[in-house]
C-alpha cells in the first residue's frame, strides 16, 4: 500500500497544489491523531521525501470532518485513513463526489467497547449493573468521532442510562486505559483494530458491542486514503 501511495505521483508533473514545478514535487497530508494514521503519515513522508524526493507537508487535525472537508477544499491533497463502509460514511456521502479513493491499505477492521481481559464485564448488557464500578463512564475519543456516536447508539439499543461518554483524544482514552489496567481498576473505552495496545494489554472486546455483533459497528471495514479528485486526474494512470 505504501508503494502504491509513492506510485500515485511516480513521474508525473502539473502546475497546480501537489504538482511539480520544475524538479520539485510537493503534497500535502492531512490526517488525524489516531495513532495509526499518525503512525502511516510519518511512514508515507519518509518515503515520499527519501525514495521519491518529494516535498511532504503534514497536517494533523482534530477530526475526520475537517480531514475531508480540507481536501475537497484543495487545502490539502490526500486524507490517508477513511474507514469505509460505516464508520466514516457521512463525510465520505457529503464529499464523496469532490473526492477519489487512491488505495486500502488495511482490510477487516473491528471496532467497539474495550475492557481489560480480566474485567467482570462480558457483554454490553452488563454495563448496568457495574455503573456504580465504572464511575458511569465510557472514554471515548474526540468530541464528534463516528465510534464515539456509535458508543451512544449502542447505549441507547440496549436501554443503558446513567453513563457519559468522555469525548477527549485517543491518546487520553490509552493513558486512562494503562492506569487502570496497572492499578486493576475497571474502565471501558473505545477502540478499534489495527492499533498497538492490543500487543501491550490483555484486552477484549464486550460481547454485543463490537463489529460484527452489532448493527451499530456494522462488519469489517477497509482503510484507504482518498485524494482530492483533481488531484488524482492528474494522476490517472497510477490512481487505483
Amino acid at each position: 500500500m505504501l508503494l502504491l501511495a509513492g506510485g500515485v505521483l511516480t513521474g508525473c508533473g502539473g502546475s497546480a497544489s501537489g504538482v511539480t514545478q520544475g524538479n520539485e514535487k510537493n503534497i500535502h497530508l492531512v490526517y488525524v491523531n489516531w495513532v495509526e494514521g499518525v503512525a502511516l503519515a510519518h511512514v508515507m513522508d519518509a518515503l515520499l521525501t527519501d525514495s521519491l524526493g518529494m516535498e511532504v507537508e503534514r497536517t494533523e487535525v482534530t477530526g475526520a470532518g475537517l480531514a475531508f472537508s480540507s481536501v475537497a477544499g484543495d487545502d490539502a491533497d490526500v486524507f490517508t485513513e477513511v474507514w469505509l463502509p460505516t464508520t466514516h460514511r457521512s463525510g465520505w456521502q457529503k464529499y464523496k463526489s469532490e473526492l477519489t479513493k487512491v488505495g486500502q491499505w488495511y482490510d477487516s477492521t473491528s471496532v467497539g467497547l474495550v475492557v481489560p481481559a480480566g474485567s467482570k464485564l462480558q457483554s454490553v448488557k452488563d454495563l448496568s449493573k457495574h455503573r456504580d464500578e465504572l464511575g458511569g463512564e465510557i472514554h471515548g475519543i474526540e468530541s464528534g468521532a463516528a465510534v464515539n456516536q456509535q458508543t451512544r447508539q449502542v447505549l441507547k439499543n440496549n436501554d443503558i442510562s446513567g453513563f457519559n461518554l468522555i469525548a477527549s483524544s485517543g491518546p487520553a482514552a490509552w493513558s486512562a486505559l494503562q492506569s487502570a489496567s496497572q492499578a486493576g481498576d475497571p474502565i471501558v473505552v473505545t477502540g478499534w483494530k489495527p492499533h498497538w495496545k492490543w500487543g501491550r494489554y490483555d484486552l477484549r472486546y464486550l460481547d454485543g458491542a463490537q463489529t460484527g455483533q452489532s448493527p451499530v459497528f456494522g462488519k469489517p471495514e477497509q482503510v484507504v486514503m482518498v485524494a482530492d479528485t483533481s488531484f488524482a486526474n492528474r494522476y490517472s494512470e497510477r490512481v487505483v
